[in-house]
């Protein structure tokens, strides 16, 4: 007789204590990033979840909405905002019969899902939903950044050069004018970027980062005199780096800023233990992907996974 899934609340501090006992997990699974979900999931509450299976307990944060009108609304369930990273949380692996149970309650809780579990985490492959497949591309620092940049291409070391030379300096972001600059050049990317933009932020999302605590979440700007030229959003939990958001100033292109900034960006984090730097799926594009490429990064699979009845 199949083990019948047990589903009920948990408190933050149970999410807290699961979350520290999750290795893998990234700064997506931490409540400060679900704190933001307001911004980036207009419509949806946070629900922190406590499944069981028998012995197996892990807690899980889900995002929720209901639409339409009585007696015809219907439940719709994500596994996380913008996009982003899905887990359950908790010590070890979750099992097979665990994430079956969990993908069934989700079809059966929800009309409409989407979820795209952490790739870097154990999670088993069971029936989620349909599947598009996808890849996020990753730059491992576990050998420390002169191994990493021994696998730069040519063409990123002489950019590196370049952008140093035309004297493109990178720094932390040091309090909100230096977020609202960064925000200016990000409103300048939307506008070239047209209709290849997935998603557009607004402001109010990066002031609630700039409040968040400044080691987890940093805003790093790359600088040609007092003008920020390039910045990325970077977002770090355990020995995982996450490159979230980034934009880059048109009148900068020819100073190198993104190369520079993404090397000094490596450079930080192999040099404070994180062993992984995610550049995060590209969307398709080609030329995202080459860039990221140039630093060595290697795709890894991440699908992502939908269901409708």
């Amino acid at each position: 007789m199949r083990s019948r899934l047990e589903v009920g609340p948990a408190d933050e501090s149970a999410w807290r204590a699961a979350l520290a006992a999750t290795p893998r997990a990234t700064f997506f699974q931490t409540p400060d990033w679900w704190s933001l979900a307001p911004l980036t999931a207009k419509g949806f509450r946070v629900r922190c979840l406590e499944l069981a299976l028998g012995e197996e307990r892990h807690v899980w944060p889900l995002l929720e909405r209901k639409a339409g009108r009585w007696p015809f609304a219907q439940r719709e369930l994500r596994g996380n905002a913008a996009g982003t990273y899905a887990m359950p949380l908790g010590p070890g692996s979750p099992s097979p019969a665990f994430c079956a149970a969990a993908a069934r309650w989700m079809q059966g809780h929800a009309r409409t899902g989407e979820l795209r579990p952490n790739p870097f985490a154990t999670i088993p492959s069971v029936d989620w939903g349909s599947r598009r497949d996808d890849a996020t591309q990753v730059v491992d620092l576990a050998g420390g950044i002169e191994a990493v940049r021994q696998r730069y291409s040519r063409g990123h070391r002489s950019n590196i050069r370049s952008g140093q030379h035309q004297g493109v300096v990178v720094a932390p972001a040091e309090g909100p004018d230096d977020w609202n600059a960064y925000y200016a050049i990000y409103e300048d990317s939307i506008d070239r970027w047209g209709s290849a933009a997935r998603r557009r932020y607004p402001f109010a999302l990066f002031h609630a980062l700039a409040d968040l605590p400044q080691g987890p979440v940093r805003l790093w700007l790359a600088k040609v005199g007092d003008q920020v030229a390039a910045g990325a959003v970077v977002l770090t939990h355990g020995d995982t780096c996450v490159y979230w958001h980034g934009a880059t100033a048109r009148a900068f292109f020819e100073h190198r800023p993104s190369n520079v900034l993404h090397d000094a960006i490596m450079d930080h984090a192999a040099a404070s233990g994180c062993g992984t730097y995610d550049m995060q799926p590209s969307g398709g594009l080609e030329g995202v992907m080459a860039f990221k490429r140039g630093f060595g990064a290697q795709s890894v699979s991440s699908p992502v996974y939908t269901w409708k009845r």
